[in-house]
C-alpha cells in the first residue's frame, strides 16, 4: 500500500504530518436543506439568502428527486424581477416553479469517499455539489466545491485551517 505524500516546506524538507485523506462524511453539510417540487422560484431564491446555502434538494413525496443551486434560480429569474423597473412578465418568471428548472440528473458520492474523489467528480462533471449518500442511496448531506477546498487546505496545512 502506497504512503501519502507528504507536506513539504519551502526548502523541500519533508513536514513532519502526511496529508490525511479526510471523508466526504467529515466535510459535507448535514442534514439536507430540501424544497418542495411545487415552491415558486421567489421560495427558493428566499431560501438560499436566508441560510446563505447555494443550493437545496427538490423534495417531491417525501423523497429527493433533484437539486436546486443559486444560479438555477437567477439564470431562470429576470435580473428585473421584485425591482422597481420590473414589468409583469419580469416578476412571472418569480411564480416558476422548482420543478421546472432543477437538475434531475444528480451526481452523487458515497460518504465514505475521499475529498480528493469528490474533487475529481466535480471536475468530471463540471458541477459545484455533489449529493452525499450513505449505504442505502439516501441522501444525508452535501459537499461543495467550498468544502472540498477548505478541506484540502485543512489536509495539506492543518496550522492555515
Amino acid at each position: 500500500m502506497a504512503q501519502p505524500p507528504r507536506v513539504t516546506t519551502q526548502r523541500d524538507e519533508p513536514a513532519d504530518t502526511p496529508i490525511r485523506a479526510a471523508t466526504v462524511a467529515e466535510v459535507m453539510s448535514h442534514p439536507p436543506r430540501t424544497i418542495d417540487a411545487d415552491a415558486e422560484l421567489w421560495e427558493a431564491r428566499d431560501a438560499l439568502a436566508a441560510s446563505g446555502a447555494h443550493h437545496l434538494f427538490v423534495e417531491d413525496r417525501g423523497r429527493i428527486v433533484a437539486v436546486l443551486s443559486d444560479r438555477d434560480v437567477l439564470r431562470h429569474t429576470s435580473p428585473y424581477a421584485g425591482g422597481i423597473a420590473a414589468q409583469r412578465r419580469d416578476d412571472d418568471t418569480l411564480r416558476r416553479h422548482v420543478f421546472q428548472v432543477a437538475t434531475y440528473r444528480m451526481v452523487t458520492i458515497h460518504r465514505d469517499a475521499t475529498v480528493q474523489e469528490a474533487a475529481v467528480r466535480l471536475l468530471e462533471h463540471g458541477i459545484s455539489c455533489l449529493p452525499v449518500v450513505n449505504d442505502h442511496g439516501t441522501i444525508v448531506g452535501v459537499v461543495t466545491t467550498r468544502d472540498l477546498l477548505r478541506a484540502m487546505l485543512e489536509c495539506a496545512l492543518p496550522t492555515a485551517a
